[in-house]
């Protein structure tokens, strides 16, 4: 703890000056990983962040450096983040090489991965690493394929793809690989790509040298039979269109699509979508595909499901169908307030019906939460913006999966009741709830005590910036002492501040960080005993 401490006050206090606790070195660090995207927040700035996510990273390494090679996996495949857990593992390539070179492939999983590493390695002074570095990253560049070589074949920030086959020189093992090492080094010679060799980069080629304006049909035909990824296509041509979009759609990853909904909505989608709402409908009733009334929010039940027709040229029936495919859903690992960002942007109701219902489906394959539970969200003013749209996400999220008999309490330094309608999808609840005034993180427990309201477990999601009231813990041990002596307390945690509102020796409190819906499946866990965010990272094989 020596080098945490240098980097803290003498005094605990949170940001706003309010009496903190440490937390266990494991738990601030899975917290940074899991929130920390080096940006501005409401009481930080990006480079006291970046300052202290280095000296955790280093301390981590020095500590425990397989705790931190587990963390680096956990944050990269189950908190799905990015930026933190490759600079880390740039930290730990030096640190620990075994470690590293056990985790490399479950962290570094895309070439966009392996280019920000490769910045991060020359940011820590390590230039381009050591022979371990060099072998593990040379390895994954021999897995290379064309859908990559067309996805990131741009400059981008720092290491483009060419820099990267310079740098670690992977060697081909086949004429097919050979060919896309010198396709994506810019030597395929004025004969351009083999299109047996290559298939996808010929029809990429062919598509360059087509006018999409004039022969739409011959451009569309070229991205649906190559399955051209949709940032290659967009930089290929001079407008996008329904017609090239179509063709896209298909085989576009369903975090792209979620992605590209507003450029959709901007190029002529929207307006087809209003105007011919019933390809969606066998019998052309104005009703959306959920059973509502159109511009109506809300019933998502299977039952009410009314059935599209499809047809070979109207994408909007798959995109429909591909967001409300639980596998899908399950396999994509979106974090559930992606869909939140995209459902704002959109005002078509049947494509926002089908938002909704992606992130129910995400929440329905969650465990159940057993025992009463109560939710208290903090909606003050620093929970402004992207930590109150994810944690009113996770605040439902916990809710749906504990039962009828539970509760949810919004506070800022009052409390106030709130339930969602009957029928009311997640996102559509989330969607009334706004931000506003300072922050009494004990308020909404006291009014618990007050109702003499008993539960097995408090959760509460907050950004821990009390300004205003009595300390949370103080208030926790006296819910206790008048309610329930056994009550569990579950603190998620959207910030990347340091310090707590609970010190690490209460044994019937527990962490969870990040915006991951993993959060609830942390809770399920913790409440059958089988431990907290730390047990469950060092369970990791």
């Amino acid at each position: 703890m020596k080098v945490l401490q240098k980097i803290r006050p003498d005094r605990p206090l949170n940001s706003e000056g309010y009496p903190a606790y440490e937390r266990d070195w494991r738990e601030e660090y899975l917290r940074m990983l899991l929130v920390n995207t080096v940006s501005d927040v409401f009481y930080a700035s990006e480079d006291m962040l970046a300052g202290r996510t280095l000296q955790l990273h280093d301390f981590a390494a020095d500590e425990e450096p397989e705790f931190m090679a587990r963390a680096l996996v956990y944050a990269r495949t189950e908190g799905l983040m990015r930026l933190q857990p490759l600079i880390g593992l740039a930290v730990l390539s030096l640190a620990s090489p075994n470690c590293f070179a056990r985790v490399f492939d479950r962290v570094v999983i895309t070439i966009a991965d392996l280019a920000e590493f490769t910045l991060a390695l020359g940011s820590l002074g390590r230039g381009q690493g050591g022979r371990m570095v060099k072998k593990l990253a040379a390895a994954r560049l021999e897995r290379l394929t064309e859908y990559e070589v067309l996805t990131y074949s741009g400059d981008g920030r720092g290491y483009s793809l060419r820099d990267l086959l310079r740098v670690y020189h992977p060697r081909p093992k086949t004429e097919a690989m050979q060919a896309l090492f010198r396709h994506a080094a810019g030597k395929s010679g004025p004969e351009g790509p083999d299109p047996v060799l290559l298939p996808r980069i010929a029809a990429f080629e062919r598509l360059k040298k087509t006018d999409a304006g004039r022969h739409p049909a011959e451009a569309a035909r070229l991205i649906s039979e190559g399955r051209l990824p949709w940032n290659a296509v967009t930089g290929a041509v001079s407008e996008m269109t329904p017609v090239l979009w179509r063709a896209l759609i298909p085989n576009m990853s369903l975090f792209s699509l979620l992605r590209q909904l507003s450029a959709l909505s901007g190029n002529g989608f929207e307006d087809e979508w209003r105007k011919k709402e019933e390809w969606l409908y066998g019998d052309g009733h104005p009703e959306d595909i959920f059973g509502h009334e159109s511009g109506e929010e809300g019933k998502l039940e299977p039952e009410h499901v009314r059935v599209p027709v499809f047809t070979e040229d109207r994408p909007e029936p798959r995109i429909v169908e591909r967001f409300c495919d639980p596998e899908e859903i399950r396999r994509a690992k979106i974090l559930p307030f992606r869909f939140a960002q995209a459902w704002k942007k959109v005002r078509i109701s049947w494509l926002r019906s089908a938002l909704e219902r992606a992130v129910d489906l995400s929440v329905d394959n969650l465990p159940e939460i057993p025992g009463k539970t109560a939710v208290l969200l903090d909606i003050s003013s620093s929970m402004e913006g992207q930590p109150l749209l994810a944690g009113s996400v996770l605040a439902l999220s916990v809710l749906r999966k504990a039962g009828e008999n539970s509760l949810i309490r919004l506070f800022n330094t009052r409390s106030y009741p709130f339930a969602p309608q009957p029928g009311e999808s997640i996102l559509a609840a989330a969607s009334r709830i706004t931000a506003g005034g300072d922050t009494d993180t004990s308020v909404s427990l006291k009014e618990l005590i007050r109702r003499q309201i008993r539960c097995d477990n408090i959760v509460i999601v907050t950004d821990q910036q009390q300004n205003r009231g009595d300390e949370f813990y103080t208030v926790l041990q006296a819910y206790r002492r008048k309610i329930d002596p056994e009550a569990k307390a579950f603190v998620i945690s959207v910030d990347p501040y340091i310090y707590g509102m609970i010190p690490a020796e209460d044994d019937k409190t527990f962490y969870c960080y990040g915006w991951s819906d993993q959060a609830v499946s942390l809770i399920a866990r913790s409440v059958r005993g089988y431990g907290g965010l730390v047990e469950r990272v060092r369970a990791l094989e």
